[in-house]
């Protein structure tokens, strides 16, 4: 995949031509590994937000609004949990 700083303590990963499934794959993977490094006897979590082209977005302009969207959910329901974009999900963020 491809990494970059995407503000603050945000990181974007594109893994092009990567179906849904797989791109879930390795951010689990990506969650494991995290979960095992400790700064000053720590635990690192992570919040994860997936947007995949074309299954969960229709308009590659909005993958990085509904990655987001998606995160900003996994931050208000619990942290340190990935969720895939959706209608459902976009709708809940909203709301809050």
């Amino acid at each position: 995949g491809i990494i970059g700083r995407y503000g603050g303590d945000e990181f974007v990963i594109l893994f092009p031509d990567c179906p849904e499934e797989e791109a879930c794959h390795r951010v689990r993977e990506l969650h494991r590994r995290v979960k095992e490094i400790k700064i000053k006897d720590e635990e690192i979590c992570i919040s994860s937000g997936i947007s995949v082209f074309p299954n969960t977005c229709n308009n590659p302009r909005d993958i990085l609004i509904y990655a987001n969207m998606a995160m900003r959910y996994s931050k208000q329901n619990g942290k340190d949990c990935m969720t895939v974009d959706s209608p459902i999900v976009r709708n809940a963020v909203k709301m809050k």
